[in-house]
Formats: structure tokens, C-alpha cells, sequence
């Protein structure tokens, strides 16, 4: 396990740790579901039912946190494409979620989403080492009612990777699920860690929960699935304007999230997932990426490890068309958050995660080969040191190409080869002067038209379509 970056001290998490405890004690959350009220009341929580308030003292909340895993695995639609969520974690990407455009930045066009650029965004992160897990889009081309179904359904024909099944309600959920258990085969193989999915339990902040999300994590109780906690609160709209306010409020928001899930069922793998956004005083306008967030989510990632969760994060950019913005936000935030220790890192998103490029989702994937190479540093051994080569080359032929050392070790010692960034001279590019987003959008063809995504069973698409088509009449 290497160490990694911590930014504030230990005493600093202790004094966030503990306002966060304090404001639920003190400040409780906003509740009216009926169960979930008697459930939490059981476990010790106390419920003001004329306020609609919960109130968790400080032991239920550490014993809760205590229930929820430090380390799981989330499932692809076979085992080779599971991967580990954990506090000491290999990096992995999950991609744009929750998205509405396509943005080319190749070609500086856009366009709403479709069903086809979900499925186009499924093979690309199929094809990508580096991505874990695939978000959830939102096509313009299906019903209004049911545009999260068909999401879902593009996802599971055209990925193995495991999915953020985003969803729109309990109803839709309940389809959504349907579809998962088509695809894993049964809902106990769900319930057993075989369930390609993972859920999301939102919080409005500041501190209240609706009636439906709770009905929400009652389904992923029942299927077993993990839930993400994003706390997506805007520091200064609906959080306090300073840093250190933002994280108590929104780690407060988290233990409670987790305090509920976990009274639901006990053991539940959860994220605490920073999502932060910052209120521009200045102009009205909202910044999805910045300096200051950036030193939020180190503390998110030290809060998690003392809460002993996995931490995820979003590297994302507030501009919508600048590549070399693009890019910069992408490479900062990616080596960033690598070096902070977070393992699940959100990434193609554009304009506040308005937009998908698969064009960011591929140099993202690069990037992120590029930090953990880094990160993998070298072995430093009598026979790498190579003071005896050393000796023999610098009283002999002065040169290395053709030492014994060098054959030796030439394939051996790795060297990261990166499948769009070039190294060559000037003089060479200028006589071929393709650019890096050419050659983005060169590999994206290339995806597209070889790598290919065995087929779903027949029996289980059809049973996909019939799960669909009775979701359609239901809901719309």
C-alpha cells in the first residue's frame, strides 16, 4: 500500500469529522417516510415527527459508518471486468452521468444525446483499461417517462463494465432492476455480488431526504446493489460559502445517508462521493471545477479513510467547447485525485457534466495510464543500479545501445507507450501536422469500427425488450 497525499492534518479531519457529528445530533435531517422514520427511531435515532426531523446521535452514527465494508467488489457483466472499490484501490474512471449533450471536440460541434451515442459511449469505455464504471446518459430519442430505461438498456447490450444505473424514480427503478436480473439471471446471483450495477442516494441539501429516495434504497437493499452518496451542494447556494463549512454540512449529509442505508440493511457498500460545486458571487454563474474545490475533495478523500469508506470523486470542467481547457482540467484533476488516493474518479463530462466527449473519455484513459505509471516508480535493485555496466561502459565503448545490460533489461523495465500523445520532434510534426484532437478522434474511429462486445443471449434481450415495453405502458 503506498501513501498517499494528505493536504490537512490530522487534527484538521477531527474538527470537520466532529462538526459533522455535531450538526447531526443537533440539526438532524428533514424526513416524513413513514417506515424509514420507525426504522431509524428503532435503531436509536430520535424522531420529532411535528418538525419532521431526525436527530442521530453520535454513537448510531459511528456504529453505522462501522457497518458499511471498507472494500468490495463492484461486478461487470463477467468476472474479468469486476474491480475493487476500496480506501487503497487501483484508480479507476466512471464516466460522464447524468449527461444530456454529445460534444465533439474534434469537430467543436454538439447535440443532444440519443440512445446511440449512449451506445457508442458503452463500447468506448468497454475497450478502455482504464475505466471502471459507466454512467448512466440521458437520450433526447425515447420517452420522456421512461428516457432512463432506455439508457439502461443501451448500457447492458453494449458494455461489460459495471454500470451507475441512474434513475428517475422507485417506479423506473423497479424496471431497472428487472433488466439487471435479466442480464445476471437471477436476484439471489444479485444479491450474491453479481449485479453488473451500482445505485445512487441523493441528499437535497441542505440535510433533507425525499420520500422517494428512500423507496429507492429500500430496491437496492433488496437487490443487494452498492450505493454511491453524491453530495451535490453548491458552496455558497445551498452550503456554506466557505470550504471548511462545505465539508462539515456535506459530511454530515453523508453520515446521515450512510445511517439510513445502513439501518436498511446493515453492511451495504456505500461511496462518499464529493460533488461539489462553487456560486461565483461575482457573476451568478456556477464553477464545476476549480482550485478551491480541488482542495475540497483531498479533504473528501481524508474524511472518507476516517470514516474507512471508499471515496469518489468527479474530474470535470466548466467549459463546454475549449479543448485546452479541456484537457488541463482533465489532466490536473486526474493526477490529483490519483495522488489524493481516490480510486473511482467521474470523468468525459463537459459543462458541468452537461455534456459527454468521447474524445475527453480517451485522453482521460491516457492520462490516467500516464499517473499510475508514475506512480509505479522503479525497481531499485544491485541489478538495476547497474554500477558493473556502468563501470564496463564507461572504460570500454562509452556507449549503452548494444551493452549486455541494456539487451537485458530492454523489455523487462517498462516503457508506458501512449496510444495519442507523441513525442516527436518538430521538425517531424511539422512535415505530418496532425493534432492531438485528430489523432483522439482517429483512435475513437478505431474503437468504433474493431472492438467488439459479445452479444447478449437472445432469450435475455428479448426479456430486456419485454421489461421495457411494459415499463412504457406503465409509466407513459
Amino acid at each position: 500500500m503506498r501513501p498517499y497525499y494528505e493536504m490537512y492534518s490530522q487534527e484538521e479531519i477531527e474538527m470537520i469529522y466532529d462538526a459533522a457529528l455535531e450538526i447531526l445530533a443537533d440539526v438532524g435531517l428533514e424526513m416524513t417516510h413513514p417506515r424509514a422514520l420507525e426504522m431509524l427511531e428503532g435503531a436509536g435515532a430520535r424522531v420529532d415527527r411535528k418538525s419532521n426531523r431526525v436527530y442521530f446521535p453520535t454513537e448510531l452514527t459511528e456504529k453505522c459508518l462501522a457497518m458499511a465494508p471498507e472494500e468490495f467488489t463492484c461486478s461487470g457483466r463477467t468476472e474479468e471486468f469486476d474491480y475493487t472499490a476500496g480506501m487503497y484501490a487501483d484508480a479507476r474512471i466512471r464516466t460522464a452521468s447524468g449527461a444530456i449533450d454529445r460534444f465533439d471536440l474534434y469537430r467543436n460541434t454538439t447535440a443532444r444525446l440519443t440512445c446511440a451515442d449512449i451506445a457508442e459511449q458503452a463500447l468506448v469505455a468497454d475497450a478502455l483499461p482504464n475505466v471502471g464504471c459507466v454512467g448512466s446518459l440521458t437520450p433526447s430519442d425515447s420517452p420522456r417517462q421512461t428516457y432512463d430505461i432506455y439508457s439502461l438498456r443501451s448500457l447492458l447490450e453494449n458494455t461489460r463494465k459495471n454500470i451507475w444505473v441512474l434513475t428517475s424514480s422507485s417506479k423506473n427503478l423497479f424496471y431497472q432492476l428487472k433488466m439487471l436480473e435479466a442480464v445476471c439471471g437471477s436476484k439471489e446471483t444479485m444479491r450474491l455480488g453479481r449485479n453488473q450495477g451500482a445505485g445512487i442516494f441523493c441528499v437535497i441539501s441542505p440535510l433533507t431526504i425525499t420520500d422517494d429516495e428512500i423507496e429507492r434504497a429500500m430496491l437496492y437493499a433488496d437487490y443487494g446493489l452498492p450505493v454511491k452518496v453524491p453530495i451535490t451542494t453548491l458552496m455558497g447556494g445551498n452550503a456554506p460559502y466557505t470550504m471548511a463549512g462545505i465539508l462539515a454540512q456535506a459530511t454530515a449529509e453523508f453520515m446521515g445517508c450512510t445511517v439510513i442505508l445502513q439501518t436498511i440493511k446493515p453492511g451495504i457498500p456505500v461511496w462518499y462521493y464529493g460533488l461539489f460545486q462553487s456560486l461565483d458571487m461575482a457573476t451568478g454563474g456556477v464553477q464545476y471545477t476549480s482550485a478551491e474545490l480541488q482542495a475540497t475533495f483531498a479533504a473528501v478523500a481524508q474524511l472518507a479513510r476516517r470514516c474507512k469508506i471508499p471515496p469518489t470523486t468527479t474530474c470535470t470542467t466548466s467549459s463546454g467547447c475549449e479543448a485546452q481547457q479541456t484537457i488541463f482540467n482533465l489532466a490536473q484533476g486526474t493526477m490529483f485525485n490519483t495522488l489524493l488516493g481516490v480510486a473511482e474518479q467521474g470523468g468525459s463530462g463537459l459543462d458541468g457534466n452537461n455534456a459527454y466527449s468521447p474524445h475527453a473519455l480517451i485522453l482521460q484513459d491516457e492520462i490516467m495510464s500516464y499517473t499510475k505509471r508514475i506512480l509505479r516508480s522503479c525497481e531499485i535493485s544491485p541489478e538495476t543500479l547497474a554500477v558493473n555496466a556502468i563501470a564496463e561502459v564507461a572504460t570500454g565503448k562509452k556507449e549503452y545501445v548494444s551493452a549486455p545490460h541494456t539487451l537485458k533489461h530492454l523489455r523487462s523495465e517498462e516503457r508506458l507507450r501512449s496510444k495519442v500523445f507523441s513525442y516527436v520532434s518538430a521538425q517531424r510534426w511539422f512535415e505530418n501536422p496532425t493534432t492531438l484532437m485528430q489523432k483522439t478522434d482517429d483512435y475513437l474511429t478505431q474503437i468504433k469500427s474493431g472492438h467488439e462486445v459479445p452479444p447478449l443471449d437472445d432469450h435475455v434481450l428479448k426479456e430486456i425488450d419485454d421489461i421495457v415495453k411494459a415499463a412504457d405502458k406503465e409509466l407513459t
